[in-house]
């Protein structure tokens, strides 16, 4: 079995660990434009994570995501390498994300961009019976969702594309709608963000930052153990993209 194409428990890890993904991570960076390997946390002392970025082979995954400060803990996460498409503005990637609560299982789905930056997904929400699939999009924000980040914030939302926001989905402007809803009303489950630098790439070498946090029914635990951690390894990935 692959790593590359399924998430495997080793014999000798306990399946009782705690993985419970914080409300809120950022990543601790170690300086450069495309760092190999990074750790995400709640502040710069917090390496509760390592991130992998394996930008050459094509044999291993895009991106792993492991419990702890190194790669020996329990593997969470993988984004495998972009898909061929029939359309050269379509492209699809393979996200593996596990449970929360229940790391010995896992789920497979895929990521759609266009053209438009737009990242689309289909994915398991709920507990027990009541689990079923659900849509998602990530869209671009300026919305008071990341305005505490940075004083020049660039970001994504996470939208649950069939649930109304918090305000009953009033929606509106960014000035008038509740924080956690979209301007057509849907509900905002998580955000990363990172900071909109005014030197362009060529000139500032150092890896743009990310600030990741979830919200509403995503907070609460109501979506259930797996839409944190699909989330997560989604945003990761168009944080890899834009760097």
């Amino acid at each position: 079995m692959s790593r590359s194409q399924h998430l495997t428990l080793r014999p000798d890890d306990n399946t009782n660990v705690d993985i419970t993904l914080p409300e809120y991570v950022r990543a601790i960076l170690p300086g450069g434009r495309n760092p190999t390997r990074l750790h995400l946390g709640m502040h710069v002392h917090d390496l509760r994570y390592t991130v992998i970025v394996e930008y050459n082979s094509d044999n291993l995954p895009l991106i792993a995501l492991y419990d702890g400060p190194n790669t020996n803990g329990q593997l969470l996460g993988l984004v495998n390498k972009p898909r061929d498409s029939a359309v050269f503005w379509k492209h699809t990637n393979e996200i593996t994300a596990v449970h929360m609560y229940q790391p010995n299982l896992s789920e497979t789905f895929t990521m759609s961009s266009f053209m438009k930056p737009s990242y689309r997904f289909s994915t398991r929400v709920g507990l027990g019976e009541d689990e079923h699939y659900e849509k998602f999009q990530w869209r671009p924000t300026k919305g008071k969702e990341i305005e505490k980040f940075f004083m020049y914030p660039k970001g994504f939302k996470l939208v649950r594309q069939e649930a109304v926001g918090p305000s009953g989905g009033e929606g509106g402007s960014r000035k008038e709608r509740e924080e956690g809803e979209t301007s057509d009303g849907k509900e905002i489950v998580a955000v990363w963000v990172t900071e909109n630098k005014l030197l362009p790439k060529v000139i500032d070498q150092e890896c743009r930052a990310f600030k990741f946090e979830l919200y509403g029914s995503a907070k609460t635990g109501e979506l259930g153990h797996h839409l944190p951690y699909a989330a997560l390894m989604s945003a990761l990935k168009i944080w890899v993209d834009g760097n």
